[in-house]
């Protein structure tokens, strides 16, 4: 695409889509608590590390599927669409 300017670039910047994905037990309070909000907006503090930094969001809740195989944990695979930007927070 051509400018007025010669030199003139065209930058086309998206507003990023931010998801929070999680791998967990089904059973679990995390579970029962997605099951339990599904389709509500709830806050999340995500501290991948103790003492690293933070990251503070909100979320859609889904329900996570229940069941699989026998005398195995069951697991589950979700990814939340993440409704406010994170704010990261560093620590002290």
């Amino acid at each position: 695409m051509k400018t007025l300017v010669p030199d003139g670039t065209l930058q086309d910047v998206d507003t990023p889509t931010w998801t929070f994905e999680v791998t967990g037990v089904q059973g679990d309070t995390l579970a029962l608590y997605l099951n339990a909000h599904a389709g509500e907006e709830v806050s999340v503090v995500f501290v991948p590390k103790p003492d690293g930094t933070s990251a503070a969001f909100s979320m859609i809740a889904t329900a996570i599927p229940f069941g699989g195989d026998q005398g195995a944990y069951a697991t589950f695979d979700a990814s939340f669409p993440v409704s406010v930007v994170p704010v990261f927070t560093e620590p002290d």
